[in-house]
């Protein structure tokens, strides 16, 4: 008896062994029964079929057929369960999960489910959920895996479990819907081929916490009737596609990348084919999309973009928004740390409409730029902001052959080494730099009109530097410079062209300050350079300044105008109305407190040695004209004095025409003949002594003044 009770007893302490494969319910075939391990149905294996169904495989179980359907038919339910390392459901041909019923798969623990096709919601009306997590647990398709083929379907890779295909589809036929879902590190999806993300369906994909999904072609939104979202977030979480990476293809995709997450690509679209809609945002210190070739917002469709709160975005070879003819591109990149990096070009509609905006500290960079590139494009940008920064390693144009618009606003700043406005025939380029702290730092030239029309306007404290300015540059454009208001201004360290080849007009105005030098280039400011070229220049109201340091030409070959009134200065050096046989020059200053200072020499209608072409000097209405040196008339040369004053240690009239009809000559010597018709004729630097060579003849209604101050002559009395 004592034996017996402990031979029960030890039968007690043993723990019951776990059937390997075991079936419930609706299964066919096999029914419900512990399964032989393996388990070779000999057929295709239906688990829910009229009714609900469930198949376990566990322990190191094994279970082969042909096809494997979970939830065959309407209302029924199959559920499948392969859990642990060793335990594995292999399929030669397909998986379905959800055929026209619910099904449901989950590869645990080491498991794992290896066919040719697999499916997830595979006939309209289904439903399907797949769920593969933990290290090592895998579904493995040789061919392609739908997510949500024609019904509703849901994968989940977790905890480091892996997923791989051929191609993968996530809503693929029209009216499907999927999710799929990679959270955690290790966890993935690999396509040895591409991954559509609603295909002709409804797609969602999500890669979190450190998950990847890897493949070669990406899209997001395939075909017209595609809607597909994906977001990428934290670090770690990786879109790695080999190729390109299509958001809105031809339907509507969105991509977010955030917290960290990497999105990477030879090349990306936002909007590719016509009809297409592609946005993304790219947000948060780390998050980024990384282009080893180039990206296109705005392909032949509409794209958006926004880089935000220290995303980044990078590009290795070029980059257009707005860049098919009728497409629609913007691009916004804005906040501290934000930042779009482009190795080579970067192009604001290149054929279709493009906007770029820089905002609150944003960055972009490239070697260099276009605002409206091609015929028919129309690109605006705006640079707005303190900290905000769009950078041209090289060189940077607005108009190139469409229309171009470039806003520097509030604190925002483009650097460059050469600028254009209007750069090709064909293009229009506007340019606008407002604001105090607005800068636009040209290193090299820039041209407003440079074969084409173009405008520039410094306004409100705006700064625009160069080396040298040019506007209507090449022969066939137009350019307009304005530079407005107190502290707005443009400096340049080198020379100045106004009319080089073509036509220009620059105004300064309430204010406005431009600067040039005889540094390097032509060294000089020329206003009509060439012969058929044209310019004009007028500094008006108070405050408003041109300083030239190096040689001023009115009319060098072509035909050339200053105007100077109501309270604007012009200072220069050596300085030329009418320079070259051919060339026509004129210069008006007018106006209470409007001057011209010429701290050298002034030569009318032609050069130091020798005449040339029809130059003129207008004073008038208190206008005053100061020259340190000599002014000289040649043959050609025109001086009119109605009213202001001209002030010239000498003045040679051999030559030329001297019309004295009111104001002030103040001088110390004439060379020729001085007809006073009407004005007043004064020693220059009184007390002085005032030589004329020639005849002097003073009209009725003329003066000359002779101060008395004691009897030293030309130190304490003027004498003539």
């Amino acid at each position: 008896m004592r034996h017996l009770f402990l031979l029960s007893l030890l039968l007690l302490c043993v723990t019951p062994v776990l059937a390997s494969v075991v079936t419930t319910g609706d299964v066919t075939p096999g029914g419900a029964a512990i399964q032989a391990d393996p388990w070779n149905p000999g057929s295709n294996l239906f688990v829910g079929g009229a009714a609900d169904g469930t198949l376990t495989i566990e322990a190191g179980g094994e279970v082969s057929g042909n096809s494997g359907f979970l939830g065959k038919l309407p209302g029924s339910i199959g559920t499948a369960t392969v859990s642990g390392n060793g335990s594995q459901w292999t399929n030669s041909t397909n998986m379905t999960v959800g055929n026209k019923g619910h099904g449901v798969l989950n590869v645990t623990g080491g498991g794992r489910v290896s066919s040719t096709t697999g499916f997830v919601a595979k006939i309209a009306g289904s439903s399907g959920t797949a769920t593969v997590d933990g290290g090592a647990s895998r579904w493995i398709n040789t061919g392609d895996l739908s997510v949500g083929f024609f019904g509703n379907g849901v994968l989940n890779v977790t905890g480091s479990g892996g997923v791989s295909s051929d191609n993968g589809f996530i809503g693929k036929l029209s009216g499907s819907s999927g999710t799929a879902t990679l959270n955690g590190a290790g966890s993935f999806w690999v396509n040895s081929n591409e991954l559509k993300v609603g295909e002709y369906g409804s797609g969602l994909l999500s890669i979190q916490n450190g998950g990847s999904v890897t493949n070669i072609d990406g899209f997001l939104g395939y075909n017209s009737t595609g809607n597909a979202v994906a977001t990428v977030t934290g670090d770690g979480s990786h879109w790695n596609n080999s190729g390109f990476v299509s958001v809105g293809h031809d339907g509507s995709g969105t991509l977010t990348v955030t917290d960290g997450g990497l999105v990477s690509s030879t090349t990306g679209y936002l909007g590719n084919l016509p009809g297409s809609s592609g946005w993304a945002e790219v947000s948060g210190n780390g998050s980024e999309w990384k282009n080893s070739f180039s990206l296109v917002v705005g392909g032949d469709g509409s794209g958006t973009l926004h880089v935000t709160n220290g995303g980044l975005v990078s590009i290795d070879d070029y980059g257009g928004i707005g860049y098919g003819i009728g497409s629609t591109g913007e691009a916004l990149v804005t906040g501290n740390g934000s930042r779009w990096n482009q190795t080579e070009w970067l192009s604001v509609g290149n054929g279709g409409n493009g906007s770029l905006t820089v905002a609150d500290g944003g960055v972009v960079s490239d070697r260099y730029g276009f605002v409206g590139d091609g015929p028919g494009g129309q690109g605006t940008a705006t640079v707005t902001g303190s900290g905000s920064h769009w950078s041209h390693s090289t060189w940077f144009a607005v108009g190139g052959k469409g229309n171009g618009t470039l806003n520097v606003t509030d604190g925002g700043l483009v650097s460059n080494v050469d600028g254009s406005i209007g750069y090709e025939a064909g293009g229009i380029g506007q340019a606008l730099v407002t604001g105090a702290g607005s800068h636009w730092n040209n290193s090299g030239w820039l041209a407003v009109g440079n074969a084409a029309t173009g405008t520039l306007n410094v306004t409100d404290g705006g700064l625009v530097s160069s080396l040298n300015g040019m506007v209507g540059n090449l022969s066939g454009s137009a350019g307009t410079a304005t530079v407005s208001g107190a502290g707005s201004r443009w400096l340049n360290t080198g020379g100045f062209e106004v009319g080089a080849l073509g036509s220009g007009t620059v105004h300064v105005q309430a204010g406005g300050l431009v600067s040039s030098a005889s540094g390097s280039g032509s060294g000089s400011l020329k206003i009509g350079r060439s012969v058929g070229s044209s310019g004009q220049v007028t500094v008006t109201g108070a405050g408003s300044r041109w300083t030239q340091s190096g040689l001023l030409a009115v009319g060098e070959e072509g035909s050339g105008s200053l105007n100077v009134g109501d309270g604007g200065a012009v200072t220069s050096i050596h300085s030329f109305i009418g320079t070259i046989l051919g060339s026509t020059g004129t210069v008006t200053v007018s106006g209470a407190d409007s001057r011209w200072d010429v701290s050298t020499l002034l030569y009318i209608g032609g050069t130091h040695s020798e005449s040339g072409g029809s130059g003129t000097l207008n004073i008038h209405d208190s206008g005053l004209v100061t020259v340190t040196d000599t002014t000289k008339l040649w043959d050609e040369g025109t001086i009119n004095l109605d009213g202001g004053t001209l002030a010239t240690d000498s003045l040679e009239l051999t030559a030329g025409t001297f019309n004295m009809l009111a104001g002030i000559l103040r001088t110390n010597n004439v060379t020729g003949s001085l007809n006073n018709q009407g004005g007043m004729v004064a020693p220059g630097h009184s007390p002085a002594a005032l030589a004329i060579s020639g005849d002097y003849t003073q009209g009725a209604a003329a003066t000359l003044e002779i101060e008395l101050g004691g009897t030293v002559r030309g130190d304490e009395y003027d004498a003539l």
